[in-house]
């Protein structure tokens, strides 16, 4: 279903000539095919096994997932189906076997009710006289995925800064952790408790693992409820996913505002890098990468080590035409602002067995391709028409031309354990995490922890969302975003060196302490002991002595020493 461009010495000429076009190009742009797919959305996506002569019905989560959900709570199925009951007239509303697991929303009830969430959940509102209202701009739809105690922990800080009227937030736990460590969070009490007008979703579903494409999984059915489930659908303008330990930088706000589809410098486009992206808030090809980069070798060779260039992905296009479509590799990151054209794209494409989308994902994952969710969402965006058009235009400088200043969608520092394939080194200190934290300790790639040192950093790229972060490294970031504006944030920046002393463990030295006075009283006892005997053989040497001077004992009882020889 693929075919392979050239071999052996011939393939390594091409690959070289390739490099050397593409590092000729001023500034780095992305390497773009001319045969490209030019895909027709449909009406309304389709089940794949879906009987031809009816439409299918109202699709579940579990549906989606093509698994099947463990219920994280209980009474989510009957709050998820009085929800859906706002709209009485909806001719699409899911059945109760339709509802979907661990829902809260709010807004929906009298105005009274939602001043007091506001005022005891501490909801956000934006300032009087602040040009941002909570009508209008764009709507937001996060996925926030967890994959242990600590990020779950970390999640309830991201999820008070982004929940907001209109928003819709889906968090996905990672099946492999307990269900009582939700169930038990500071997070799901905020979801059950103060939604502040968000409509939130909470599943547990899959079991990511690093490096293979089951990292992709999350995204994937997050995206195919958004466009999918009848309570989402058409309800959002922007799917943006986040790690639990990310935060973001603006209130939500000004971040709606930022994406509104009516004039907004941020809407339109989509966003597939991030800060460590080799060439910015573009996707990089593998063939930008220098021939020997380990990125570019594993995807232009094959597993057995064989060169094979890019792949020729053989699919069917919606009118039912055979084509041959050439996929050059793009680097991006895992972490994404999408148009809901292009996620609609994308869910439609990945439901046809013989369409370009899945036979790509196919490919990547017979040839046990690592990175993909770093490398499939960017690559279907650079090789397909017309989303190929919406990258973001940049100035010079590598910044927004809508945005001038931003640099990046998201910061975050990672791969400064070697200079990076463009020979940038990176030379300030990172956060360590120490053994006591319950943060895990980073890769020596990353991504690294930040902290308040990385706050100048931070504002002068101008990004909307920081990665990592953790209250159990450095509260003191979580606390300080968001802000309203990047100038809000201090100007406090790495020094030259810095170096922190260790915490001091107070029981540790008291016990300490105590050993030492002990060890001192016993040296002290010993020292006691010892004069003691020393002074009582003092005492017997001296009565010996006095027997030898008694009057009474006759000279000549004593024996005479023997002469010398």
């Amino acid at each position: 279903k693929s075919k392979r461009l050239g071999a052996g010495e011939a393939g390594d000429q091409e690959a070289n000539a390739r490099n050397d076009s593409v590092k000729s190009a001023d500034p780095p742009k992305c390497h773009l095919n001319d045969d490209v797919s030019s895909p027709q959305l449909p009406p309304e996506p389709r089940r794949r096994l879906a009987p031809p002569a009816a439409a299918p019905p109202p699709p579940s989560v579990s549906d989606l997932a093509r698994v099947s959900a463990v219920e994280i709570d209980s009474d989510a199925s009957q709050r998820a189906a009085a929800a859906d009951d706002d709209d009485d007239d909806d001719d699409d509303a899911p059945s109760d076997d339709d509802a979907i697991v661990g829902d809260s929303t709010g807004g929906s009830g009298e105005g009274g009710e939602e001043e007091e969430e506001e005022e005891e959940c501490g909801c956000y509102s934006p300032p009087p006289g602040s040009t941002t209202t909570t009508k209008g701009g764009a709507r937001l739809a996060y996925l926030i995925t967890a994959h242990n105690a600590r990020t779950i922990d970390d999640a309830s800080y991201l999820f008070r800064a982004i929940r907001y009227p209109s928003t819709i937030i889906i968090v996905h736990i990672d099946n492999r952790t307990d269900e009582g460590v939700y169930l038990n969070s500071t997070l799901r009490r905020e979801i059950e408790s103060c939604p502040c007008g968000s409509d939130v979703h909470v599943d547990r579903l899959f079991e990511p693992e690093w490096g293979e494409w089951s990292m992709n999984d999350p995204t994937h059915w997050a995206m195919d409820v958004l466009v999918s489930h009848p309570r989402f659908r058409d309800k959002w303008d922007v799917f943006l996913n986040l790690s639990g330990d990310t935060m973001p930088v603006l209130t939500p706000d000004v971040l709606s505002e930022l994406f509104d589809p009516d004039g907004g410098p941020l809407a339109g486009s989509n966003y597939v890098t991030s800060s460590n992206c080799e060439t910015g808030f573009v996707p990089t090809s593998v063939w930008q990468f220098p021939e020997k980069w380990h990125k570019r070798v594993h995807y232009v060779h094959s597993p057995d080590g064989d060169y094979v260039g890019d792949t020729i992905i053989e699919h069917v296009d919606l009118d039912g035409v055979a084509r041959n479509t050439t996929m050059t590799t793009h680097f991006g990151s895992q972490w994404m602002a999408l148009t809901a054209d292009f996620v609609r794209y994308l869910v439609s494409e990945l439901r046809r067995e013989e369409s370009l989308a899945s036979m790509y994902r196919d490919d990547t994952i017979e040839l046990a391709r690592l990175m993909t969710d770093e490398t499939y969402i960017a690559t279907m965006l650079m090789n397909v028409r017309p989303y190929n058009d919406t990258l973001p235009e940049l100035l010079p400088g590598g910044n927004l031309a809508s945005l001038p200043s931003m640099y990046a969608m998201r910061y975050e520092r990672m791969d400064e354990h070697y200079p990076t394939a463009f020979g940038l080194v990176p030379v300030q200190q990172r956060y360590d995490v120490p053994n006591a934290s319950l943060c895990d300790k980073p890769r020596p790639w990353g991504p690294y922890f930040l902290g308040v040192y990385d706050l100048a950093n931070i504002r002068r790229s101008g990004a909307l969302f920081v990665r990592k972060v953790s209250v159990h490294l450095d509260p003191n970031i979580v606390h300080m975003l968001p802000v309203r504006s990047h100038d809000d944030l201090p100007d406090i920046q790495w020094p030259d060196e810095v170096k922190i002393s260790e915490k001091v463990d107070w029981g540790m030295l008291r016990a300490q302490a105590r050993e030492k006075a002990k060890a001192k009283e016993a040296r002290r006892a010993k020292m006691k002991l010892e004069k003691e005997e020393e002074d009582q053989g003092e005492e017997e040497e001296g009565e010996e002595g006095d027997d030898e001077l008694d009057p009474e004992v006759d000279d000549d009882e004593v024996e005479p020493e023997p002469e010398e020889k």
